[in-house]
């Protein structure tokens, strides 16, 4: 029964984070869905198992493969497996089995933190962040790497940093999962130092060596990563093309995701985790990474070498990361784990320091959870969005928006003064369809703006904004699944040859 009962937080919250997830699946399109999507298909033609491509290894290719399985098993003996894996309710059907395999990573970052101390509260937390983070949400519904990558992450930082039983078992068993994530995505390899590293301080206070169990927790890990990737042995012309033309990519840039490496990269690697990873509203999100970085310190005081071993792969990978010139915000999702676990130790220490055995003891948790409560709302708004898309009038929404501004200047595009006209056809003082000193703002349809010209990773940069909340814009504005009327200033409007 009590286990039954510790099962119930959790259970909830991934029940929470599924059904949003799950409510907005059929967002549109996305690229990686075709490419992924695309070489599962190549393979069931050649009747292969090898994908003959390499951009990212072949875990999702042998996901998609397995989500065919009961699909090619059901099947009426009319359709071949080429039209099955084609076919949208395939692709919506794989977009909810990877949903929910993302969402599975709350439960490791749960079990960390309800391991390391007697407080399910802060356990709850940890989970609760995963499970309300809209931007883990909308990631969580691609056909892509990352999310995969983030849950095997949760799954190594549980193995590790458990105190159970059998430790020489759990590390090999961490490493298994290292090298899984490393068939996600190539840099997720890193996983494997914390294992390494949590290997040696272990075998510090034992009589045996770490050298073997080091050389052992490696062959795991070697093995389970060729396990999702043979390829890189048996096609290897094909993998040394694809990874190559990966690293020029990122080396060269890739069209407006492309920043400064160094201290820029950095910087804008840390706003975003500071200021989006855990809420859609900025403050919310600073919140609670204010939280984790109070919640690193007081793990490196408590036990500084259990603390570098957790915050060691946080700190490889935002470095490896920094010194490229292309940033991505779904690369940085596998890091969202550590903040979690991060942020609920800070939140407990904070409580316990300035707030246990006094009156208002009850205001911090009750004040984390209202903030929790504005993410769960707005989670469920944004899966709604999307749902209702078709059904929403944003021409409407942008004509009040207009006219409650009756003091701007709004420089509207052809096809966004048509949709404007088709809501409410009245003349407007404040609508231009010239550029005019008095312009202040504005108005087009994203699409109408070059793929190339979009700056991506720059909070601030719209005004506003009418559409599916189906993704963070400022971070994808190269987005094509659904078109969105936005505002900004008419000087950034210009630059964007819109006009």
């Amino acid at each position: 029964m009590e286990r039954f009962r510790a099962a119930i937080l959790p259970g909830l919250l991934l029940a929470y984070a599924a059904f949003c997830s799950l409510g907005a699946v059929d967002f549109g399109w996305y690229w990686d869905d075709d490419y992924n999507i695309g070489l599962a298909a190549h393979s069931v033609a050649e009747h292969s198992l090898l994908p003959g491509r390499y951009m990212y290894p072949s875990l999702c290719h042998d996901l998609i493969l397995l989500a065919l399985l009961p699909q090619a098993l059901a099947a009426e003996p009319s359709r071949t497996l080429e039209q099955i894996i084609n076919s949208r309710s395939f692709l919506l059907m794989t977009r909810s089995f990877f949903a929910i395999l993302s969402c599975l990573g709350l439960i490791g970052v749960y079990v960390i933190v309800r391991e390391r101390g007697p407080s399910r509260a802060a356990a709850g937390l940890a989970g609760a962040l995963m499970a309300l983070s809209w931007e883990i949400g909308y990631h969580s519904r691609f056909i892509s790497p990352n999310g995969i990558m983030m849950a095997l992450a949760a799954l190594v930082l549980m193995l590790v940093c458990s105190d159970g039983p059998r430790p020489d078992l759990r590390m090999k068993l961490a490493a298994l999962a290292a090298g899984l994530a490393c068939g996600a995505k190539y840099p997720a390899g890193l996983l494997l130092v914390p294992v390494i590293l949590e290997i040696y301080r272990r075998s510090r206070s034992s009589s045996g060596g770490p050298w073997r169990a080091i050389a052992a927790a490696s062959g795991f890990f070697c093995a389970a990563y060729l396990l999702t990737t043979p390829g890189m042995l048996l096609q290897y012309p094909a993998f040394l093309r694809d990874v190559l033309e990966q690293r020029r990519v990122y080396g060269t840039g890739h069209m407006g995701y492309t920043v400064v490496p160094g201290l820029q990269h950095l910087a804008l690697m840390l706003d975003y985790l500071g200021r989006a990873a855990f809420s859609k509203y900025p403050d919310i999100a600073l919140f609670f990474f204010i939280l984790a970085l109070a919640g690193a310190a007081v793990m490196l005081r408590r036990d500084w070498q259990r603390g570098l071993v957790f915050l060691s792969f946080p700190i490889l990978y935002l470095g490896f990361f920094a010194c490229q010139k292309v940033m991505i915000v779904r690369n940085l999702l596998i890091l969202f784990p550590f903040l979690a676990v991060l942020a609920a130790g800070g939140a407990q220490s904070v409580q316990a320091r300035l707030f246990a055995g006094r009156p208002y003891r009850l205001f911090f948790p009750a004040f984390i959870i209202i903030l929790l409560s504005v993410n769960a709302v707005q989670l469920l708004q944004s899966a709604w969005s999307v749902r209702d898309r078709e059904r929403t009038s944003y021409a409407v929404r942008l004509s009040r928006y207009v006219d409650d501004r009756p003091g701007t200047v709004f420089l509207f595009s052809a096809r966004a003064a048509a949709m404007l006209g088709g809501a409410d056809p009245g003349p407007r003082a404040n609508v231009v369809r010239a550029v005019s000193p008095q312009v202040g703002q504005a108005v087009f349809l994203a699409s109408e703006a070059a793929e190339g010209s979009w700056t991506a990773n720059r909070r601030g940069y719209l005004t506003a904004a009418f559409g599916p909340d189906d993704v963070n814009f400022a971070y994808y504005p190269t987005w094509k699944a659904n078109d969105r009327i936005v505002v900004m200033p008419i000087e950034s409007a210009l630059k964007l040859a819109v006009f």
